[in-house]
C-alpha cells in the first residue's frame, strides 16, 4: 500500500506495458493482477438469465455480438438488448469453493456480518472472509465451509467523478484496482 502523501499511484493490471508511467506528472507503480485461471479455447457467448455458452473451436463471436475482453478470457456479448454481467470464471476457487459459489455463500450472509456489533466492513478475498470488527470474538470461523478471519475495523471511501462531484486523487494517495465482484467490473480509485 502506498504511504499517505506520497503523490504514488498503483495501478494493478495483468497487461503492466499498456499502463503509463506517469499521469499528469504523478509516478505509477503497476503491480501484478490478482491471481486468476489461463482462459479456455474459444469464447464464452452471453445470454439472458446468466445463460453462458462456451464455443472452444470458435475463433470469433457469432453474428449478432461483439467481443470483449477480460484478463484474455474471450467473452460475446449481444449487440442487442442488455449487456449480460461478465461472470467471474477466471477467478481462482477459495478455499476450495468454485469462486462463483464462494461470492454466492458471501452475499448470502453479508446483511447478517454487517449486523454485527463493531463491524465496519466485510469482503471476499482469496483466503475466504473477511469482517472488519472491533469485536472478532463475535464473528463465526466459518461460514457454509469458507474460512472466517477478522481484522481491525478501516475506513475505506470510495471516490468517484458525477456531474455534481469531483475528486482529483492526486491530493492524496489513490489506489487504482480491478475487483472481480459482480458490483464493480471496472477500475475503481479508493483513497487512503
Amino acid at each position: 500500500m502506498p504511504s499517505p502523501g506520497t503523490g504514488e499511484i498503483w495501478i494493478i493490471t495483468d497487461r503492466p506495458l499498456e499502463m503509463p508511467t506517469t499521469i499528469e506528472d504523478v509516478p505509477v507503480q503497476i503491480k501484478p493482477a490478482p491471481p486468476h485461471l489461463p482462459p479456455p479455447p474459444g469464447v464464452i457467448v452471453l445470454k439472458p438469465d446468466g445463460i453462458q455458452e462456451h464455443l472452444p473451436d470458435v475463433d470469433a463471436c457469432p453474428e449478432g455480438y461483439k467481443e470483449e475482453r477480460l484478463y484474455r478470457w474471450r467473452f460475446c456479448q449481444s449487440l442487442y438488448g442488455v449487456p449480460q454481467p461478465i461472470p467471474a470464471l477466471m477467478a481462482p476457487p477459495i478455499a476450495g469453493i468454485p469462486h462463483d459459489k464462494a461470492e454466492a455463500i458471501f452475499k448470502r450472509h453479508v446483511d447478517e456480518i454487517r449486523a454485527l456489533p463493531g463491524v465496519t466492513g466485510a469482503g471476499l478475498g482469496a483466503e475466504g472472509i473477511t469482517i472488519y470488527t472491533s469485536h472478532p470474538e463475535l464473528a463465526l470461523t466459518e461460514i457454509e465451509g469458507l474460512p472466517v478471519k477478522t481484522a481491525p475495523p478501516r475506513r475505506f471511501r470510495p471516490t468517484n467523478h458525477t456531474s455534481t462531484t469531483k475528486t482529483n486523487p492526486f491530493h492524496r494517495t489513490a489506489l487504482i484496482f480491478w475487483w472481480y465482484s459482480e458490483l464493480l467490473r471496472s477500475p475503481q480509485i479508493f483513497l487512503y
